[in-house]
């Protein structure tokens, strides 16, 4: 059956394309299990006891996972995966980048988090673009574990070469517009299993610096700062019209933004039960009193909606409602 299937765009018609037809069918079937299963939480193998949380349709550990069978060639490989997912995991970010790579403990700085090789790789240039070239050359095994790994990816076409449509080659384009790494010889584009979800800080916000191999195509990923176990884990890009800003400093603009908009709200007028002006304890950063709970805790969001101001927020921590337009699964 599996000798059918990889040969079922070149079979023609007849018993044994349907039956490759419904192989296909089924595969797709199964993975959209896989997608949908929700496990809010996915114990580490390397790391007994520890669980790292995963997005529910991420499912990082699980998938390392479909990887294993091709890293176990390389034992190398297969170490450096395992030793990447063991401090680090795939998260949402609850902001509109998507997902985010977070510590899983904490850790120092100077020390190296990720050393992974590109699980895609294609020329990527204005003239030449091989994305969908090199797509197709895959095994339909690995294709599917990509699926699963990228959002982007979940609606590419399933089956033979000859499902393979327009549609498909500008998603592909797309994401590795999004997603890629270019080696020092600017020779290829690179996909990674973990490195490519790591959002863009400037270099004053950044928290990690990266650098790709030229020779194995392999990414290491070093902290320029300590980080605490739950941080996200940030990179400078170092590329020109990002067509979005740094994460971080984003973060604190709208974070003024806000706190602006909820005093102008409250009026210099509104007091609470004590008679103390609302006001003045918010320009002062006392802590509210009596009722006034109800207007820094309710009152705020409709300021915030009247202001245009992206409504719900997170208040603690780097993940505040960063408005990024790209790099988001």
């Amino acid at each position: 059956m599996a000798e059918t299937h990889q040969c079922s765009h070149a079979c023609g018609t007849g018993s044994t394309t349907r039956l490759a037809q419904s192989i296909d069918m089924e595969k797709e079937r199964r993975l959209r299990l896989q997608i949908a299963a929700p496990p809010p939480q996915s114990i580490n193998p390397w790391s007994p006891g520890k669980k790292a949380m995963v997005h529910a349709q991420t499912q990082v550990d699980d998938s390392l996972l479909g990887y294993e069978e091709d890293a176990r060639r390389d034992g190398q490989r297969y170490r450096a995966l395992k030793q990447n997912f063991d401090i680090l995991y795939i998260h949402e970010t609850g902001t509109p980048r998507g997902l985010g790579v977070f510590a899983g403990r904490d850790l120092r700085k100077g020390r190296r988090i990720i050393d992974e090789p590109p699980t895609f790789s294609c020329i990527h240039w204005p003239g030449k673009r091989t994305a969908a070239e090199e797509w197709l050359k895959l095994r339909h095994g690995h294709r599917d574990k990509m699926r699963v790994w990228y959002r982007k990816l979940r609606n590419m076409a399933h089956g033979g070469n000859d499902t393979f449509q327009q549609k498909d080659k500008k998603t592909l384009e797309k994401f590795v517009d999004d997603y890629a790494f270019h080696d020092p010889q600017r020779e290829k584009a690179h996909i990674y299993r973990l490195a490519s979800y790591i959002n863009h800080a400037c270099k004053r916000c950044a928290n990690a610096e990266f650098w790709v191999d030229g020779d194995t195509k392999k990414i290491q990923v070093k902290l320029i700062r300590d980080v605490k176990d739950g941080d996200e884990i940030f990179i400078f890009y170092n590329r020109h019209n990002l067509g979005f800003g740094c994460a971080v400093c984003e973060s604190r603009r709208l974070l003024k933004a806000m706190i602006r908009a909820c005093t102008n709200f409250l009026g210099a007028g509104r007091t609470n039960a004590s008679g103390n002006n609302l006001k003045s304890e918010v320009a002062s950063n006392k802590p509210a009193t009596d009722n006034s709970s109800a207007y820094l805790g309710i009152m705020p969001m409709k300021a915030c909606a009247a202001s245009g101001l992206p409504q719900p927020l997170k208040l603690s921590g780097t993940t505040l409602g960063a408005q990024v337009l790209g790099h988001s699964s």
